[in-house]
């Protein structure tokens, strides 16, 4: 069994490009809480969380799916990107659409070309 599949969303057609935009807008809407490391992140790295307001009204571009298989479990985690920044960084943040939490979070720099992405690990590509 396939351990993981990663999806960029750029590369998504149209529909469902909006269709992953709004479940996970709708699981932005409805999260249960978030982790234990995504609460550290927050405090070691000073992530903008003033951006999470403009995130949740829908401000936002859907980068990564990632779905995961273990055992007999599956996850479809979202990696999700502030259309806004806050000085000179966008936020990024995954959510968890199975379990309904943010699982973690970074921010980059908004000149950050992603010139390290390993484009092999996706199928979409």
């Amino acid at each position: 069994m396939i351990k993981k599949i990663r999806f960029l969303g750029s590369n998504l057609d149209p529909e469902t490009y909006k269709r992953f935009y709004n479940i996970t807008l709708e699981g932005l809407n409805n999260l249960r809480g978030y982790t234990k490391h995504f609460r550290s992140r927050v405090e070691q790295k000073k992530l903008p969380l003033r951006l999470c307001e403009s995130i949740a009204r829908g401000s936002f571009k859907v980068i990564e799916i990632n779905i995961s298989n273990y055992k007999a479990d599956r996850d479809i985690r979202v990696i999700i990107k502030s259309n806004n920044s806050y000085k000179g960084y966008n936020l990024l943040l995954v959510i968890s659409l199975k379990d309904r939490v943010l699982v973690t979070g970074w921010k980059n720099s908004v000149t950050d070309k992603h010139a390290t992405l390993k484009k092999e690990l996706y199928v979409n590509i």
